[in-house]
Protein backbone atom coordinates (compact mmCIF):
# COMPACT_ATOMS: atom_id res chain seq x y z
CA UNK A 1 0.00 0.00 0.00
CA UNK A 2 1.40 3.39 -1.00
CA UNK A 3 1.82 6.08 1.59
CA UNK A 4 -0.50 9.04 1.05
CA UNK A 5 1.24 12.38 1.37
CA UNK A 6 -0.02 14.28 4.41
CA UNK A 7 -0.13 18.02 4.03
CA UNK A 8 -2.45 20.45 5.76
CA UNK A 9 -4.99 22.54 3.90
CA UNK A 10 -3.11 25.67 4.97
CA UNK A 11 0.20 24.33 3.59
CA UNK A 12 -1.49 23.31 0.35
CA UNK A 13 -3.08 26.75 -0.09
CA UNK A 14 0.26 28.41 0.65
CA UNK A 15 1.89 26.43 -2.17
CA UNK A 16 -0.90 27.47 -4.54
CA UNK A 17 -0.62 31.16 -3.69
CA UNK A 18 3.19 31.13 -3.71
CA UNK A 19 3.03 29.62 -7.21
CA UNK A 20 0.81 32.50 -8.31
CA UNK A 21 3.23 35.04 -6.87
CA UNK A 22 6.11 33.47 -8.79
CA UNK A 23 4.40 33.89 -12.16
CA UNK A 24 6.02 36.39 -14.53
CA UNK A 25 4.49 39.87 -14.27
CA UNK A 26 3.05 39.71 -17.78
CA UNK A 27 0.70 36.94 -16.62
CA UNK A 28 -0.17 38.48 -13.25
CA UNK A 29 -1.46 41.70 -14.80
CA UNK A 30 -4.17 39.70 -16.61
CA UNK A 31 -5.24 37.84 -13.46
CA UNK A 32 -6.69 40.80 -11.58
CA UNK A 33 -10.27 39.56 -12.04
CA UNK A 34 -9.54 35.86 -11.53
CA UNK A 35 -10.36 34.24 -8.21
CA UNK A 36 -8.15 31.30 -7.26
CA UNK A 37 -9.60 28.95 -4.65
CA UNK A 38 -8.75 25.58 -3.15
CA UNK A 39 -11.39 22.92 -2.59
CA UNK A 40 -11.04 19.37 -1.32
CA UNK A 41 -12.56 17.69 -4.39
CA UNK A 42 -14.87 18.48 -7.30
CA UNK A 43 -18.54 18.48 -6.38
CA UNK A 44 -21.01 15.97 -7.80
CA UNK A 45 -22.39 18.75 -10.00
CA UNK A 46 -18.95 19.56 -11.46
CA UNK A 47 -18.19 15.86 -12.04
CA UNK A 48 -21.53 15.46 -13.83
CA UNK A 49 -21.06 18.65 -15.88
CA UNK A 50 -17.64 17.42 -17.04
CA UNK A 51 -18.82 13.82 -17.59
CA UNK A 52 -16.21 12.44 -15.20
CA UNK A 53 -16.34 8.78 -14.22
CA UNK A 54 -15.73 7.57 -10.67
CA UNK A 55 -12.02 6.89 -11.25
CA UNK A 56 -11.33 10.12 -13.15
CA UNK A 57 -9.19 12.67 -11.32
CA UNK A 58 -9.57 16.42 -11.69
CA UNK A 59 -6.73 18.55 -10.33
CA UNK A 60 -8.08 21.94 -11.36
CA UNK A 61 -10.85 23.76 -13.18
CA UNK A 62 -11.10 27.07 -15.00
CA UNK A 63 -14.56 28.64 -15.08
CA UNK A 64 -15.01 31.85 -16.99
CA UNK A 65 -14.70 33.49 -20.36
CA UNK A 66 -11.18 33.25 -21.77
CA UNK A 67 -9.49 36.53 -22.64
CA UNK A 68 -9.44 35.48 -26.30
CA UNK A 69 -13.25 35.24 -26.31
CA UNK A 70 -13.93 38.65 -24.80
CA UNK A 71 -14.63 41.85 -26.65
CA UNK A 72 -15.70 45.37 -25.88
CA UNK A 73 -19.19 44.47 -27.15
CA UNK A 74 -19.55 41.31 -25.05
CA UNK A 75 -21.94 41.44 -22.12
CA UNK A 76 -20.32 41.87 -18.74
CA UNK A 77 -19.39 38.49 -17.30
CA UNK A 78 -18.61 37.27 -13.82
CA UNK A 79 -14.96 37.18 -12.80
CA UNK A 80 -13.20 33.99 -13.84
CA UNK A 81 -12.49 31.36 -11.22
CA UNK A 82 -9.72 28.81 -10.97
CA UNK A 83 -10.30 25.97 -8.52
CA UNK A 84 -7.44 23.72 -7.42
CA UNK A 85 -8.57 20.37 -5.96
CA UNK A 86 -6.46 19.19 -3.02
CA UNK A 87 -7.49 15.54 -2.53
CA UNK A 88 -6.93 14.36 -6.14
CA UNK A 89 -3.47 15.95 -6.20
CA UNK A 90 -2.52 14.40 -2.85
CA UNK A 91 -3.87 10.99 -3.92
CA UNK A 92 -1.28 10.62 -6.71
CA UNK A 93 1.69 12.51 -5.23
CA UNK A 94 4.74 10.61 -4.02
CA UNK A 95 6.11 13.24 -1.65
CA UNK A 96 5.82 16.94 -0.77
CA UNK A 97 8.03 17.98 -3.69
CA UNK A 98 5.74 16.06 -6.06
CA UNK A 99 2.73 17.83 -4.49
CA UNK A 100 4.37 21.21 -5.16
CA UNK A 101 5.18 20.30 -8.76
CA UNK A 102 1.64 19.07 -9.45
CA UNK A 103 0.11 22.19 -7.91
CA UNK A 104 2.31 24.52 -9.96
CA UNK A 105 1.64 22.54 -13.14
CA UNK A 106 -2.11 22.62 -12.45
CA UNK A 107 -2.11 26.35 -11.71
CA UNK A 108 -0.26 27.03 -14.98
CA UNK A 109 -2.65 24.73 -16.87
CA UNK A 110 -5.73 26.55 -15.56
CA UNK A 111 -4.23 29.99 -16.16
CA UNK A 112 -3.51 28.91 -19.74
CA UNK A 113 -7.26 28.28 -20.17
CA UNK A 114 -7.81 31.89 -19.09
CA UNK A 115 -5.56 32.88 -22.01
CA UNK A 116 -7.63 30.73 -24.39
CA UNK A 117 -5.46 27.64 -24.66
CA UNK A 118 -7.28 24.30 -24.96
CA UNK A 119 -6.60 20.98 -23.25
CA UNK A 120 -5.27 19.26 -26.40
CA UNK A 121 -2.60 21.91 -26.88
CA UNK A 122 -1.71 22.04 -23.19
CA UNK A 123 -1.32 18.26 -22.99
CA UNK A 124 0.88 18.32 -26.12
CA UNK A 125 3.32 20.69 -24.37
CA UNK A 126 3.30 18.82 -21.06
CA UNK A 127 0.61 20.70 -19.16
Amino acid sequence: MEKVVKISREEFEEIVYRGLEELPGVFKEFLDNVAVVVENAPSKEIRKKLNLNDGDLLFGLYEGVALTNRSFFSPLSYPARITIYMNPILSVSKNEEDVKNRIIKTVIHEIAHHFGMGDDYLHSIGY
